[in-house]
């Protein structure tokens, strides 16, 4: 698993980790695969595997559905170190 895929948001007690680059390479899915699947145009793919600040519950059970993968393989908590 790459998690130098994932797109972290850092603030100062947690780090939250968007795994969607990492789960479609996982997979072998292209932006285009991925948005034949769901439905969705590639452009709107580009811009989910980005860690969106909102994301409906549609959207959500769409990926999971096409990617084989439950929320929390979606999204990962580290804590963070800094003091």
């Amino acid at each position: 698993m790459d998690d130098n895929m994932s797109v972290a948001v850092k603030s100062k007690d947690n780090m939250l980790k968007w795994r969607l680059r990492v789960l479609m390479a996982e997979r072998e899915l292209s932006n285009q695969k991925l948005a034949e699947m769901i439905g969705y145009h590639p452009g709107t793919i580009s811009k989910l595997m980005k860690l969106p600040s909102r994301i409906d519950t549609h959207t959500l059970n769409l990926l999971c559905e096409a990617l084989n993968c439950q929320p929390g393989d979606l999204i990962h908590y580290e804590p963070d170190n800094i003091n």
